[in-house]
C-alpha cells in the first residue's frame, strides 16, 4: 500500500490492517565490535592525554619519598617505613622504630634463607648420592626426575615458607610490608624459573636432561627463562607500587606498558638469537628451504609478539588484554609445546642402549605422546572457548541475555 493510500484511509477513519515492519536488531557481533572499538578509541585518547602529565607524577612521587618531616628532619617516606623513628611511639618505647624495622628486615631475610639452608643441609646426603643414580631404564629416569624435582623446588618452597612465617609473625608497617612482599615475589619467581630450567634442560649435566638438546641451547634458554621471569615479576611489583605512590590510573598503565616493552625486547631477542635445534643443524646445510622456514618462523613469532603487546596496550585497565591476545599466544606457543613434549617423551621413554639399536616406538611412548598432545590442544581450545564466552557475555547482546535471565529467575 502506497503512502497516499494510507493517508486517504486515515482521513476516512479506516485503520490500516498492515502491520508495521518489525524493528531489525543488529547482530551481537556488530554491537561488540562497535563497543570495543569505541572503548579502545577512548582508552588511547586517555593514554595520550596522560603522557604530558607523567613526568609530574614521577616528580610528585619523588617529592613524597624525599620530603623532609619538620619535626624529625628526616624523609617522610623513611618515617613511614619506621626507619628513622615514629612520632607516635618514639617517646614511649625504649626501642626506636628504626631498630624495629631493621630487625624485621633482618629476621625476614634470615627466616627465608635460613629455611632454605636447613633444607639443603637435610638433603645433603641425597645430593651426594644423586650423581650415582642409574639412568638406563625408563623407571630409573622417572625416579631421577622425581628426586630432582623435589630437590629443585623444595629449597624454593622452604624459602617461601620461612619468609611467609616472618611476614605474618612480625609487626610490619604497611609500606615496609609492601617492600618485603615485593622482594619475596621477585625472588621466588626467579628461583622457580631457575629450578624449572635446571629440571627440564640441566645445562650442567647432560644425563639429567629431560628435553634433548645441546649444552649451548640449554644454557641459552635457562638464562632467558630466568631473566624473563625476573623482569616480569619486577615489572608487576613496580606497577603495584606506582599505584601505592598515588599515580593516576592512566599513569600506572603507561608505566606498565613501558615496562612491557622490556618483555617484548627479551622475547624478540630470544626468538632471533635462539640456537638452532639439532635437527635444524643436521638438515640446514643441505636444504636452503630449512633456513627459509626458520627465518619465516622468526618473523611470524616477532609479529605475533608485537601484536600481543598492542593487544595489551589497547585493552582498558591495568591487567586486562584484548581477546586477540590469547589467540596469538596459543598460535605461538602450541606448535613448539607439542614438538618439545614429543621430543621429551621420546628421550625419556627410550629403551636401554637405544642409541646403538634403533627400532619403532613402543605402545606406551606413542600413547603418552598422543595423550600429551591431546591435553595441550584441549587446553588451547579451552582458553579460546573461555575467551569466546567472555566476549559473548560482555557484548551488548550477551548483557541483554544475562539481564533477561536474571529477571526471569
Amino acid at each position: 500500500m502506497t503512502a497516499l493510500a494510507q493517508e486517504w484511509l486515515q482521513e476516512q477513519g479506516v485503520k490500516s490492517t498492515i502491520a508495521a515492519p518489525p524493528v531489525q536488531q543488529t547482530d551481537g557481533s556488530v554491537d561488540y565490535l562497535s563497543a570495543s572499538s569505541s572503548a579502545i578509541h577512548h582508552h588511547i585518547i586517555t593514554l595520550a592525554g596522560a603522557v604530558p602529565a607523567l613526568p609530574h607524577e614521577f616528580e610528585r612521587a619523588i617529592q613524597w619519598i624525599t620530603a623532609v618531616d619538620a619535626d624529625f628532619d628526616q624523609p617522610e617516606f623513611l618515617l613511614s617505613l619506621g626507619i628513622f623513628g615514629d612520632p607516635d611511639y618514639f617517646a614511649t618505647r625504649h626501642l626506636a622504630a628504626e631498630t624495629r624495622a631493621v630487625l624485621n628486615l633482618a629476621m625476614f631475610v634470615a627466616f627465608g634463607f635460613g629455611a632454605q639452608w636447613l633444607f639443603r643441609k637435610m638433603t645433603r646426603k641425597a645430593r651426594h648420592r644423586f650423581d650415582g643414580l642409574p639412568m638406563e631404564t625408563v623407571k630409573d629416569r622417572l625416579r631421577v626426575i622425581a628426586v630432582r624435582f623435589a630437590l629443585a623446588f623444595g629449597a624454593t618452597g622452604a624459602f617461601l615458607l620461612g619468609s611467609v612465617i616472618a611476614l605474618f609473625a612480625l609487626d610490619w608497617g604497611p609500606a615496609l610490608r609492601d617492600i618485603a612482599l615485593g622482594f619475596l615475589i621477585v625472588y621466588v619467581a626467579i628461583r622457580i624459573a631457575i629450578g624449572t630450567g635446571d629440571l627440564l634442560l640441566a645445562p650442567d649435566n647432560e644425563r639429567f636432561r629431560i628435553i634433548p638438546t645441546n649444552a649451548t641451547a640449554a644454557r641459552f634458554w635457562c638464562r632467558r627463562l630466568t631473566v624473563f621471569a625476573g623482569w616480569f615479576a619486577l615489572a608487576w611489583v613496580i606497577v603495584q607500587e606506582c599505584g601505592a605512590l598515588g599515580f593516576s590510573l592512566a599513569g600506572v598503565q603507561l608505566v606498565g606498558y613501558t615496562l612491557g616493552l622490556g618483555v617484548v625486547a627479551l622475547a624478540l631477542e630470544a626468538v632471533w638469537r635462539r640456537p638452532a635445534a639439532p635437527r635444524e643443524v643436521a638438515e640446514g646445510a643441505s636444504a636452503e628451504t630449512r633456513y627459509f622456514g626458520r627465518a619465516a618462523a622468526n618473523i611470524a613469532a616477532s609479529i605475533g609478539i608485537v601484536i600481543m603487546w598492542l593487544c595489551r596496550v589497547a585493552a582498558p585497565g591495568v591487567t586486562s588484554v584484548l581477546p586477540a591476545f590469547w589467540l596469538v599466544l596459543v598460535l605461538i606457543l602450541l606448535p613448539p609445546a607439542i614438538s618439545v613434549s614429543r621430543r621429551a617423551v621420546e628421550h625419556l621413554l627410550r629403551p636401554a642402549a637405544s642409541a646403538q639399536t634403533g627400532g619403532p616406538p613402543s605402545v606406551i611412548e606413542v600413547s603418552l605422546e598422543h595423550g600429551i598432545r591431546a591435553l595441550l590442544i584441549i587446553a588451547a581450545v579451552a582458553v579460546l572457548a573461555w575467551v569466546g564466552m567472555w566476549i559473548s557475555f560482555t557484548s551488548p547482546a550477551g548483557t541483554r541475555c544475562l539481564q533477561t535471565l536474571s529477571t526471569a529467575c
